[in-house]
């Protein structure tokens, strides 16, 4: 049962409605790629240091970080799994070293370039809130500043500014800080850290949000609800690439997709 929207739920219901419904109405859970676990576990790293900061002023050792980075990896795959593609499924040790390491070097980029930046007052508070819809909206704040919001993302490539400023999750963000604070942030800045082959880099984009743009993001909400409540679940486009085998852990068995080939094979 759906009590509270998350921005992960809205984002898969824009993406493709049967993915949400089987995810989150039907409950049936498919894990997530490497990707994922490569973002999950750096965030593990960021988060004990953002603590850190919090109570002592001072970052963790790097190697603490790397450990709990590389812990909270190799536990996630072995624990709750990891997605790979029937395709890819010959190469997948290699594919989950370089998971690994991508994960390693996104924390050393984070001691580097991200933690001597922030100031953070409150890491991954989980936080609800009721903004006058038939459900309220609930997630976990990754890094509250006095006057600023930050999140942490793993990225194989770097965003944009407009990309930054049509996003959903800093509307989301904006409220949920409201919450705690008692006021709406100045701004929400996206540290993204992007491993490449042969270097890491770190791109910070920051965005704000004002009352129209928080009315528009509202309307997003309010038509996730109106398909919420009346069960319509319309599928992805046919030819996104999100659509196949490699990219959605349902794709073999949806009935969308069913005697359809693969873009991926």
């Amino acid at each position: 049962m759906i009590d509270s929207i998350h921005q992960s739920m809205v984002n898969t219901w824009l993406r493709c409605g049967e993915q949400f419904r089987r995810r989150y109405i039907e409950g049936e859970i498919i894990p997530p790629g490497i990707a994922a676990r490569r973002g999950s576990a750096t965030h593990k790293g960021a988060e004990i240091n953002n603590k850190n900061l919090i109570a002592l002023g001072e970052s963790l050792p790097l190697d603490t970080l790397m450990d709990a980075t590389r812990d909270e990896y190799v536990r996630l795959v072995k624990e709750e799994g990891v997605f790979i593609p029937l395709e890819q499924k010959s190469e997948a040790n290699a594919l989950l070293n370089e998971g690994l390491n991508q994960s390693l070097s996104s924390i050393e980029k984070y001691y580097t370039d991200v933690a001597p930046i922030i100031k953070p007052i409150g890491a991954e508070v989980y936080v609800k809130a009721d903004i006058g819809l038939d459900l309220p909206i609930a997630g976990i704040v990754d890094v509250q500043e006095e006057n600023r919001i930050r999140d942490l993302k793993i990225k194989g490539r770097a965003d944009n500014q407009e990309w930054a400023d049509r996003e959903l999750q800093p509307s989301f963000y904006y409220e949920l800080f409201r919450v705690l604070y008692g006021r709406y942030p100045h701004e929400f800045v996206y540290d993204e850290i992007v491993p490449l082959k042969t270097k890491t880099n770190y791109v910070g984009i920051t965005t704000r949000r004002d009352q129209a743009s928080l009315e528009r993001w509202k309307l997003y909400l309010r038509a996730f609800l109106r398909d919420l409540n009346a069960g319509i679940f319309r599928p992805a486009e046919p030819g996104h690439f999100l659509c196949s085998e490699k990219w959605c852990g349902f794709f073999k068995t949806c009935p969308y997709a069913k005697g359809r080939v693969s873009v991926a094979a």
